[in-house]
């Protein structure tokens, strides 16, 4: 199992090299992450948008790998991005400087990268330093307020994650306001649903524990108190949470309060794709690089 994002970038080294179609001119401050990882063989970047922004990075004369493709205009660097995926040519899409609810609907647009009856999700990857573990927040951004197929497509994506994480057997805490089956509370019925598959063995191995609230998932005392007896507390990997608004609190909570590193990457989609998420740090960039690189070796689309 792999415990720090120095091991995930690792574990990159040692595979292919990934075509990563970087829509538009990426964020300055995220060059020497994209030159770094060309550099280290796992990633060669093709930039897409307008040559006189692109020779801009020409100019840095880095002896990294890399392509251009001349695009004019939002709209063409999208469509040139999608069809290099469709067509074999690329295998990671990256946000560089375009607006983003442009770039995700163009993106997960019907024709484009989203699978047919597959939710794409958001995950979000923490470090935790003084425990040597990795542990992921789902869905943190992408799906307000999602039924309970939806919350299926967030687990499975999520799993494929922990697979390339080497996690054997994941726990998923099912996170809801209480840890009892309240019908004036939806997300504790969705909950009880997915722990009820689970123990029929619908993600084989995998344990879905819910309803259950953050202080039992985090903590076995707390949970021994509650009444609530599960192995998933207290040794949790994923925590998936109810909505948008809960999961992204708590992915800035842990980003900001908790100070753990945090990296981030869309899953569910054609391919691996990377966002330019507010409460993740450039110096995780790398490892985002290095997670959809690995992401696209682990039959992710299927």
């Amino acid at each position: 199992m792999l415990t720090s994002f120095a091991e995930v970038i690792e574990k990159a080294k040692n595979r292919s090299c990934k075509k990563v179609a970087i829509v538009l001119q990426p964020q300055e401050r995220k060059l020497a992450a994209i030159v770094k990882a060309g550099l280290a063989g796992f990633i060669s970047p093709v930039f897409i948008g307008s040559s006189k922004l692109l020779n801009q990075w020409a100019r840095t004369q880095s002896p990294a790998k890399k392509e251009f493709i001349e695009a004019k205009g939002e709209l063409s660097a999208l469509r040139t991005a999608v069809d290099l995926v469709i067509e074999g040519k690329a295998d990671i899409i990256v946000q560089g400087i375009i607006d983003q609810a442009l770039f995700v609907d163009y993106i997960l647009s019907p024709g484009a990268l989203k699978i047919t009856n597959h939710a794409p999700s958001y995950v979000a990857l923490f470090e935790q330093t003084e425990k040597k573990r990795l542990m992921m927040v789902t869905d943190c951004y992408l799906n307000n307020y999602p039924d309970i197929t939806e919350k299926i497509s967030i687990i499975e994506n999520a799993l494929l994650i922990a697979s390339v994480l080497e996690i054997e057997n994941p726990n998923i805490a099912a996170l809801t306001s209480i840890e009892q089956v309240n019908t004036q509370i939806p997300s504790t019925l969705d909950a009880a649903v997915l722990s009820k598959m689970s123990g029929r063995g619908r993600w084989g191995r995998t344990c879905v524990e819910g309803p259950i609230d953050i202080d039992c998932a985090l903590d076995l005392n707390a949970a021994l108190r509650k009444g609530v007896r599960t192995h998933v507390a207290g040794h949790c990997h994923i925590y998936m949470t109810p909505d948008i608004e809960s999961g992204y609190a708590l992915a800035q909570l842990l980003t900001f309060a908790g100070r753990f590193p945090t990296a981030g990457i869309l899953v569910g989609a054609i391919c691996p794709i990377i966002l330019d998420v507010n409460f993740i740090s450039d110096d995780s960039f790398m490892t985002e690089l290095a997670l959809a690189s690995l992401l696209c070796e682990s039959g992710h689309d299927t």
